[in-house]
């Protein structure tokens, strides 16, 4: 079906409304895709990345101070031992010999988790506004990692 041009700028006109719901609908879809996107993990994250200032008794993860998903009571605990998730966080007791070098990816890598703004596009359950018991909602899956990254973090750890 054609319908001429001069018959759309009718507000009333079917073919208008179809055309008003069409960009409507592409709007909230892309509006909950966004919102997926921005933290959304559970436990210590925020809702939605802001910027933060850790102060300057924090020397970890301040490459996402101007937009974080993180608070400074956080990024603070990320360097006790036990402090964000016990004996399973990598910093406690479990290796108590562990390098310097070691130890410094285990804090990079609860920076990135705690703090990076892009985590959520690798959230386990697509559905981030709606956990369903059984959804681990702090999971994350597919994230892309660079074999050297592994590489090396395995090198300082043997």
């Amino acid at each position: 079906v054609c319908v001429p041009l001069s018959a759309l700028s009718s507000p009333s006109h079917p073919a208008m409304a179809l055309l008003q719901i069409a960009v409507l609908a592409t709007g909230l879809v892309l509006a909950a895709a966004q919102e997926c996107d921005v933290c959304h993990l559970h436990y210590y994250h925020k809702e939605v990345s802001s910027p933060e200032v850790f102060g300057v008794d924090v020397t970890q993860c301040r490459e996402y101070q101007s937009e974080a998903c993180c608070s400074p009571k956080t990024v603070k605990g990320i360097k006790v031992a036990g402090y964000l998730y016990g004996t399973g966080d990598g910093l406690s007791g479990s290796c108590p010999n562990r390098s310097d070098k070691c130890q410094a990816f285990y804090v990079e890598e609860l920076c990135f988790y705690e703090c990076d703004k892009n985590l959520g596009k690798y959230r386990k359950h697509e559905d981030c506004t709606n956990d369903k018991p059984g959804d681990n909602g702090w999971e994350i899956e597919a994230m892309p990692v660079k074999a050297s990254y592994c590489n090396a973090w395995y090198d300082a750890c043997k």
